[in-house]
C-alpha cells in the first residue's frame, strides 16, 4: 500500500471473487456471497487486514495419488501431468525478509516456467494459496501475471472470476472454502483439468493447463506446481 497505492478496496475484489466461486462449490466452508460493503464493513484484524482479507481455520483433508505416466493411464479417472515445479525459501521468516512486496514466489515460478516450457499467459486457471487476499495479489505479480505495483488493478472488473481472463481459486480457497494447507489448491486444479468434476457453473471453459501455489514457514518457503491435462 505505501508502496503501490493499494487500496483496501482493491483487496476486497480478491475476497469478493474468491467468495463468489465458494458460492459455487458445495464443499466450501462459506458459501454467502460477500460485497464490498460487507468487506469494507468486517472488523480490523490487523491493520490494515480485515476479517475478510483472512483465510478460515479449519479441520480436513484431501489427497493426491502420484505416479508414472504410464501407470497413470491404467487408471479410471483422467490423469494430470505435473509439467513444471519450482521451490525458493528467500528467508527464516518475515523478520528477515528484504522486502514484503515481492516473496519466494518470483524463483519458484520462474523455476516451474522453465520446466514446462510455458509462460504466465499459457495459463488457464491459478490456484494461488491466500492465506490473506494481499498474499495471492503478490503472487500474482511473483508469477508475472501483472508487472509489480499493478496487482491491484489486474484483479479488477472480472479478471480473476470464472469466464474471466484468469480464474483464480475456483473452489473458493482458503479464504472461503477451507485452509487445509494448499492441498485443496492441488485437488482442484486436478479436478478443473479432468474437465468433468466440479459443478458445471464453476468449470474454467476448456481448462488444459493451470498452476498451483504453496507457501509456508511465515511466508518463508514457496512451492509452484504447473500441471496440465493429458
Amino acid at each position: 500500500m505505501y508502496e503501490f497505492g493499494t487500496r483496501s478496496e482493491d483487496l476486497a475484489e480478491i475476497a469478493i471473487s474468491t467468495r463468489k466461486h465458494a458460492s459455487l462449490n458445495k464443499n466450501a466452508t462459506m458459501r454467502k456471497p460477500i460485497t464490498l460493503e460487507d468487506h469494507q464493513n468486517s472488523r480490523m484484524i490487523v491493520a490494515p487486514l480485515r476479517l475478510l482479507d483472512c483465510s478460515l481455520e479449519s479441520d480436513g483433508g484431501g489427497a493426491v495419488l502420484v505416479t508414472s505416466a504410464e501407470r497413470a493411464r491404467e487408471f479410471p479417472k483422467k490423469p494430470v501431468a505435473i509439467l513444471g515445479m519450482g521451490q525458493h525459501h528467500p528467508h527464516f521468516s518475515l523478520l528477515d525478509a528484504p522486502t514484503l512486496t515481492t516473496l519466494g514466489g518470483k524463483k519458484s515460478s520462474e523455476t516451474a516456467y522453465k520446466m514446462s516450457g510455458l509462460r504466465p499467459n499459457d495459463m488457464h486457471f491459478a490456484q494461488i494459496y491466500d492465506c490473506f487476499t494481499i498474499t495471492s495479489l503478490i503472487t500474482l505479480e511473483d508469477y508475472g501475471f501483472c508487472k509489480k505495483g499493478e496487482g491491484k488493478d489486474f484483479v479488477k472488473n472480472g479478471r480473476i472470476t470464472i469466464g474471466g481472463q484468469l480464474p483464480l481459486n475456483t473452489h473458493g480457497g482458503l479464504l472461503s472454502q477451507a485452509h487445509l494447507e494448499g492441498q485443496l489448491h492441488i485437488t482442484e486444479a486436478v479436478k478443473q483439468l479432468r474437465g468433468n468434476e466440479v459443478e458445471p457453473e464453476r468449470q474454467v471453459a476448456n481448462a488444459q493447463v493451470g498452476i498451483v501455489s504453496g507457501h509456508g514457514g511465515s511466508l518463508a518457503m514457496h512451492a509452484t506446481l504447473i500441471l496440465g491435462a493429458l
